[in-house]
C-alpha cells in the first residue's frame, strides 16, 4: 500500500489488533483510525509504523475502551486523538519523540472512567478542550510535560484541576497552560489545586480577565498571569 501525497488514512474495517509488523509493506500513510464508531482498535506502533509514515492515531470505538502502545522504535512525533470512550490507554513509556494527546473535557471529567495516559522521554502534551465548565480527571496521567487547556469559545468555561502527587515525577516540571481558556468575550477561569504535590514542580500560565485561583504544591512552582484578572495564588 502506497498512499502517495496528502494525508492518507488506514481504516480498520472491523475490531482488531495492529502489530508493528503489519506496517511492513505500507508507505506514505499518515493516519490510523477505525471505519466506524464501533470499530475497536488495539495497536502497537514501532519501527515499521514510523517507516510507513504514521503521524496520527485516532481512537474510534465510542462504546468500549481501546489501547495504543508506542515503542522506542517509533521515531516520529505522534498525535493521538481520543474518542468519547471512557478508559482508553496510551502507553508510551519507552517512546523518545514528542507525543500530543487531544481530548474533549467530557471524555476526561470526574464522572468518566479515567484514561490511562503515560508519556515518554520526549516533550509530551495533553490538550483538553472545554465545551463546558468541568473538572479534568488526571489521576492516571503520568510523564507529561504540558497540560494545555482550551475552549470552544461559546462561553466562559471554568477548568477545575485538583492534582495527585503522582501526576509529576520527582524533580520534574509540569506546565499547566490555561491561556487557551481565554477568548474575546469568553474568558474562562482556572481553579487549580496542586497542594498534594510533594516533590515535583508546576509552571502555571493564565491570561484574560478571569479571577484565576491557584494553590501551589511543595516544589519550585511558578505562576504567570499575562492578563488583567484579580488572580489569587496560595503558596
Amino acid at each position: 500500500i502506497d498512499g502517495g501525497a496528502g494525508n492518507d488514512k488506514l481504516h480498520m474495517s472491523a475490531d482488531g489488533v495492529f502489530i508493528d509488523a503489519d506496517f511492513t509493506n505500507i508507505s506514505n500513510v499518515e493516519i490510523i483510525d477505525g471505519a466506524s464508531a464501533t470499530t475497536n482498535l488495539t495497536a502497537t506502533l514501532g519501527t515499521n509504523a514510523a517507516a510507513a509514515g504514521i503521524t496520527t492515531f485516532n481512537f474510534s470505538d465510542t462504546g468500549a475502551a481501546e489501547s495504543l502502545t508506542v515503542s522506542s522504535g517509533f521515531d516520529k512525533n505522534l498525535t493521538v486523538v481520543m474518542d468519547a470512550t471512557k478508559g482508553n490507554t496510551v502507553s508510551a513509556s519507552n517512546y523518545t519523540k514528542n507525543l500530543t494527546v487531544t481530548t474533549g473535557i467530557t471524555d476526561m471529567d470526574d464522572t468518566a472512567e479515567a484514561h490511562t495516559l503515560t508519556g515518554g522521554s520526549g516533550t509530551d502534551t495533553l490538550e483538553i478542550k472545554h465545551t463546558e465548565s468541568d473538572n479534568p480527571l488526571l489521576d492516571n496521567v503520568t510523564k507529561f510535560e504540558t497540560i494545555k487547556l482550551t475552549t470552544d469559545g461559546l462561553d466562559a468555561w471554568n477548568s477545575t484541576i485538583t492534582t495527585a502527587d503522582t501526576l509529576v515525577a520527582k524533580d520534574a516540571t509540569l506546565t499547566i497552560d490555561a491561556k487557551g481558556l481565554e477568548e474575546t468575550g469568553t474568558d474562562g477561569k482556572l481553579i487549580f489545586d496542586g497542594s498534594a504535590e510533594k516533590n515535583g514542580n508546576f509552571t502555571i500560565l493564565v491570561n484574560g480577565t478571569a479571577a484565576h485561583t491557584a494553590t501551589l504544591g511543595e516544589g519550585n512552582d511558578t505562576f504567570t498571569d499575562t492578563g488583567s484578572g484579580a488572580v489569587e495564588v496560595t503558596a
